[in-house]
Order: structure tokens, then C-alpha cells, then sequence
């Protein structure tokens, strides 16, 4: 009786979310947002995006090292070079990605993204605050932060509480 009742709450306010999101407008720099809401994204589906950017970013970071390798062989400031350009290489895969379309690379393949409080792409700064403070956060207590998205009637880890965010399944674009 109670699953009943939890599930029948549960898609009450999918249907809820699904009205006040799916009609607003708006979005990174004025963009419209169209949003096709099925429900907020599993923590499954979010940890398989979670697995794909690792990957990418794994190639990433070799092809940045090989790359630094081959400017600098013999420089003694080739680590400061690694570190600048991991630097550059993450804010341009996760924080501006992330503000400009509400998805990664990853995300975008598993068909979720990040949206702010109404349904808006989130500005630079909430996703500076989500993806570096925020995921630091999530990650102190053995990772307690994001397993809380498990456990969330949200599924809000801690770094989208943070921020206000949500993690919903999409297959909506945004258009300029």
C-alpha cells in the first residue's frame, strides 16, 4: 500500500515538473529552452555519463601530456604547463558545457542533462560552484555526497542541492 502511494506521489510530481519546466523559456544567453521531461535521471544513468566523460577525459589529459611533451621536452617547467593545461581542458569539458547546453559529453550521450530550479540552463558561475566546490563536497565522506542521490526524492546529490540543480532525462535542445 505505501509503494502505491509513493509511486502515485512519485508520478504526480513528474507530471508537476514536467508542466512548470516544459513551458518555460529562456536559458544561456537568452536561448530558448525546449524541454521534454520523461523524469529526473537515475543515479545508473548518471553514473554511466559520469564513466563516458572520465573516458574522454582520460584520453584528454594523454593527448595534453604527449602534447606538452613534444613543445617542452627539456623544460623544468613542464608540470606547470601539465597543470595549466589540465586546468583549461576541464573548464572547457565540464563547466562551460554545462552552462551552454546543460550536458557533457557524456550526458548528452545518455540523454540527461543539468538544469537549474526553472528549468534553465545554469549560469557559469552555478556551474563553476556545481562542478569543482560542489563535487568536491559530494566527495568528502567516501563519496556520501553523491550516493545521496540514491536515496533523494529529488535525486539531488549534494552538489545539486548546492546549486539548486537538477538531473533530468532530456532529449530536448536548446535553440538560439
Amino acid at each position: 500500500m505505501d509503494q502505491a502511494i509513493a509511486h502515485e506521489q512519485s508520478l504526480s510530481r513528474a507530471v508537476l515538473i514536467n508542466r512548470k519546466l516544459g513551458n518555460l523559456r529562456g536559458g544561456a544567453r537568452g536561448a530558448a529552452l525546449n524541454i521534454n521531461i520523461m523524469s529526473y535521471a537515475s543515479v545508473r544513468r548518471r553514473f554511466a555519463a559520469y564513466l563516458v566523460d572520465w573516458i574522454f577525459k582520460g584520453l584528454l589529459a594523454l593527448g595534453i601530456t604527449a602534447s606538452v611533451e613534444q613543445l617542452f621536452p627539456t623544460s623544468s617547467l613542464r608540470d606547470l604547463f601539465d597543470l595549466g593545461f589540465f586546468a583549461l581542458a576541464f573548464f572547457a569539458y565540464e563547466i562551460v558545457p554545462i552552462h551552454t547546453r546543460g550536458a557533457t559529453l557524456g550526458k548528452r550521450l545518455l540523454g540527461i542533462r543539468v538544469v537549474g530550479a526553472e528549468g534553465r540552463f545554469i549560469s557559469l558561475w552555478h556551474s563553476f560552484m556545481r562542478e569543482v566546490i560542489g563535487k568536491w563536497i559530494s566527495g568528502l565522506f567516501f563519496g556520501l555526497g553523491y550516493l545521496w542521490a540514491i536515496w533523494d526524492r529529488d535525486k539531488q546529490a549534494w552538489h545539486d542541492k548546492l546549486v539548486q540543480t537538477h538531473v533530468i532525462r532530456s532529449s530536448g535542445r536548446a535553440r538560439s
